[in-house]
């Protein structure tokens, strides 16, 4: 069943309604509740899954936490004559991106705090590791790039929520 979301944004005490109906200054819907489940909760998508958070994402399992990503063409090297062959090099250019894989961008400081046991696991081929403390032209480069994506980001959170409805979200 589809829902029926509004944006009301206000500019100097003159509130712009979304068109979802109850005039300019009347309160369409609440501010939302708390959600608690008990129980199982349960997202599928077929598609892409997208999200986002802004100011502030903050996530908590007690208990477990499991994270799976399948990547099919990464098993490809599994199935290899010997364990050095790797993907061709314009497909580990693609791959190696975290396109199909898991990847993870961070844009300052980055801390993994592990109160007990850590494992690090390799069963693929041999770690690829870069560093490029010291590398000409690297810090020009990044502030490029970094300035960028916050720009992009910014643009499309500001966009999103002036959308009208929902199809123009998409």
């Amino acid at each position: 069943m589809p829902t029926l979301q509004c944006v009301t944004l206000t500019f100097s005490r003159s509130p712009l309604s979304a068109g979802c109906g109850g005039g300019p200054n009347k309160a369409v819907f609440t501010p939302p509740e708390p959600q608690g489940i008990l129980g199982l909760n349960s997202v599928v998508v077929y598609g892409g899954n997208f999200q986002i958070a802004f100011p502030i994402n903050v996530q908590m399992a007690i208990g477990s936490n499991l994270q799976i990503c399948i990547n099919p063409a990464a098993f490809a090297t599994l199935y290899a004559p010997s364990a050095d062959v790797t993907q061709a090099p314009g497909v580990n250019q693609i791959l190696g991106s975290g396109m199909g894989g898991n990847m993870q961008l961070t844009m300052g400081t980055s801390t993994n705090f592990v109160m007990g046991q850590s494992f690090d696991i390799n069963l693929g081929p041999r770690r690829i590791q870069m560093d490029v403390h010291n590398a000409t032209g690297i810090h020009s480069a990044l502030k490029v790039v970094g300035t960028i994506i916050i720009v992009v980001s910014v643009v499309f959170l500001i966009a999103y929520g002036a959308a009208q409805d929902d199809d123009a979200r998409c």
